[in-house]
Order: structure tokens, then C-alpha cells, then sequence
């Protein structure tokens, strides 16, 4: 027969046992907290590395809007930017930046809303503008997953 205190919890159990689940629930807060400043620091760092792209950018935004741009095959359009140095630099500037945003984002390391509101339409916009020559690029290198990343980005923005 079961001693009738069985079920009974001392006030002190009791305590032990509110502890413990307040300790649980602090520590998952704090890694969404530390998740959300790691989340942070990355996009920050991400937005520094925009900064110091501006040139690339500009030039990359300049093509969007320029009426010969649009109007060049797409190996015109590949050597209008390889033939020149300064062009390619940008280019792979522009190129780089984006496969390292949209590499974080399909890994989960970056909140996917913050920076589709950030970076999604002109990051789409820029992949339309260059994917001419990103392709041209990778059937000449024979990579095939060069740029896949900034062009999976620009894909998940326009759906």
C-alpha cells in the first residue's frame, strides 16, 4: 500500500520545480534574444560592406536605367563589362555582395524579412540587370553555381 504523503510535494519541491521552469524559459529567451544580435551584427556588417561598394552599386544601377544597356546582346553585354577593369570590379563586386546575403538568408543566419525589406526589389532589380552576363560567365568558367545565390535571392523576392 502506498504511504498517503506519496503525492504530497514539500513547499521546498514545489520551489525547485518553479525554478527550474523560470530557468528553462530565461535561457530560451536569452538565445532568441542572442540569435536575433547575432541576426543583427550580420546585417549591419552587411549594410557596412554596402557602403563601401557604393561605386559598384552606382555603376551597376546606371546600367538599369541606360537605353544602350538594355539594347545589347548578352555577349555584348559581357564585354562591355570584362573588357574593362574597372567594369569587371564592379561587377564582381556587386556579384559578391549579394551571393553573401543571399547565402546567409537561405541558411537562416539572417532575419529573411528584414532583409527582403531592405535589399529584396533592388537586389532583384540588379540581378536583372546583370543575369545576362552572370550566365555568360558561368557557362565560360564552366560553374554553373556562380552567382546561384544572388540569383535565388532575386527569385524569392519577385515570388
Amino acid at each position: 500500500m502506498l504511504d498517503e504523503n506519496f503525492f504530497v510535494l514539500t513547499f521546498s519541491e514545489i520551489l525547485s520545480m518553479i525554478v527550474t521552469i523560470a530557468s528553462v524559459g530565461l535561457i530560451v529567451k536569452q538565445l532568441n534574444e542572442s540569435r536575433l544580435a547575432s541576426q543583427m551584427e550580420g546585417f549591419l556588417e552587411l549594410g557596412a560592406q554596402f557602403g563601401e561598394i557604393a561605386p559598384a552599386i552606382e555603376f551597376i544601377d546606371a546600367l538599369t536605367l541606360s537605353s544602350e544597356w538594355n539594347s545589347m546582346s548578352a555577349e555584348e553585354s559581357y564585354r562591355h563589362i570584362f573588357d574593362n577593369e574597372v567594369n569587371r570590379n564592379f561587377f564582381k563586386k556587386v556579384g559578391v555582395f549579394y551571393e553573401i546575403l543571399g547565402a546567409l538568408l537561405q541558411r537562416g543566419v539572417l532575419d529573411n524579412k528584414l532583409a527582403m525589406d531592405t535589399f529584396g526589389a533592388i537586389g532583384s532589380n540588379r540581378w536583372q540587370t546583370v543575369k545576362k552576363v552572370a550566365k555568360i560567365q558561368r557557362s565560360l568558367m564552366k560553374e554553373q553555381s556562380l552567382y546561384e545565390h544572388w540569383e535565388w535571392f532575386a527569385k524569392k523576392f519577385d515570388n
